[in-house]
């Protein structure tokens, strides 16, 4: 039986993950919780304890907004990497939030494009991972 602190909803919206401010894999957030998201990725190189940051589109600042906070790697699994957020950060929390309901509101899917989060700046090698 899993015990956890927060529920956690499906999802399946676009992401980039940062290492050291250089965006270097994108993926798909696969569920998403108050506290953290599972990001589904063919990226190899994130380890368990690593410091990134994560950007998604958020429905509620407009088109185009998106939000991009620091993550801690908490798993590894082939398919991708469950990160946990700081919730007791307050601009992280009414992130997640709003990260919540955009996924209550649409079902767990991006509601519109998202081309500032699949924009040219990801590096070529990364993009097919």
């Amino acid at each position: 039986m899993e015990h956890r602190y927060h529920v956690r909803m499906e999802a399946d919206i676009p992401a980039l993950i940062y290492r050291c401010g250089v965006p270097v894999a994108t993926g798909r957030m696969r569920d998403a919780s108050r506290s953290g998201v599972f990001v589904r990725t063919s990226y190899a190189e994130l380890r368990p304890n690593q410091q990134l940051e994560l950007e998604f589109p958020l429905n509620g600042g407009g088109e185009g907004a998106t939000r991009r906070l620091r993550a801690h790697v908490r798993r590894c699994e082939q398919n991708g990497v469950a990160l946990e957020m700081d919730d007791r950060d307050a601009a992280v929390a009414a992130s997640m939030r709003a990260l919540l309901r955009q996924l209550l509101d649409h079902g767990g899917a991006s509601p519109g494009p998202v081309a500032s989060v699949m924009s040219s700046s990801v590096v070529p090698s990364a993009m097919g991972r």
